[in-house]
């Protein structure tokens, strides 16, 4: 029922006090003013869903989903990642986090704070982190792992310490393997992120960003990561007959 000035003076004014809790959380100042632009639902399943979609790569991830039996053949990966962008609650891109209305409620100050605390984390790594481009599918999938792993912590140390309770943790028995696979960075990313932090404090969670994580074993065992442990390089020949096309070499974990 608020207009639009309510609803955006709200949430700005959350934003500045959040933000002043994250910089003294992580123990980092933000270098430059961070603004916020709100969305609608509609406007991020068009623009975020369809409109960032490479539908060829999506066919590429399709057919692998379905030659590993994970999804029946007739499901359509092109649909449900446009339909899970329609589940955006935020999101930062540089020094601006976008909240949709329909979600994003700046009056219930524990939850909306603990979005925006995840946010704000993203913001802080594009100021003071820089990863390498990942080689492959593990290593992409190591480094989400950190970074929605150290966001996601983050957040949820603001929502504990403003009267929160526990958070119901997500079983991954209770997902279908794509689902399992979607929340892989969140649910293990967090577990990960955690154990570091146990063993030195956002100190050692930074170094991370110098020395990533270089395959999810690693975000799945910590202790593998402290131990120096490396994956196996994988090694095929590139050799095809000649009415085939090389499309994708990859390590998928």
């Amino acid at each position: 029922s608020q207009t639009e000035d309510e609803y955006r003076n709200a949430a700005e004014a959350l934003l500045n006090k959040v933000m002043k809790w994250v910089e003294q959380e992580r123990g980092l100042k933000f270098k430059e003013n961070v603004s916020l632009e709100v969305l609608t639902k509609e406007w991020v399943i068009e623009h975020w869903g369809a409109g960032f979609l490479n539908l060829t790569e999506v066919k590429i991830e399709e057919t692998i989903l379905k030659a590993f039996f994970m999804v029946p053949p007739s499901f359509n990966l092109t649909k449900f990642k446009i339909g899970t962008s329609g589940y955006t609650v935020a999101a930062s891109a540089g020094n601006t986090i976008y909240v949709v209305r329909e979600y994003f409620n700046p009056y219930d100050e524990l939850r909306a704070g603990a979005t925006l605390a995840h946010e704000l984390t993203h913001v802080l790594q594009g100021e003071y982190f820089d990863l390498s481009k990942p080689k492959t599918s593990d290593e992409k999938n190591a480094q989400l792992a950190l970074i929605e792993g150290d966001a996601n912590l983050v957040g949820y140390l603001y929502f504990k310490s403003h009267g929160g309770e526990a958070r119901a943790k997500i079983r991954e028995s209770s997902l279908d393997p794509l689902d399992a696979l979607w929340f892989f960075p969140y649910m293990y990313g967090e577990s990960f992120v955690k154990y570091i932090y146990a063993r030195g404090g956002w100190e050692r969670v930074n170094d991370l960003y110098e020395d990533p994580p270089t395959s999810t074993a690693e975000i799945l065992h910590p202790e593998k990561y402290l131990s120096g442990w490396k994956p196996i390089k994988v090694k095929f020949s590139e050799s095809v007959d000649s009415n085939w096309t090389l499309m994708l070499k990859d390590t998928l974990g």
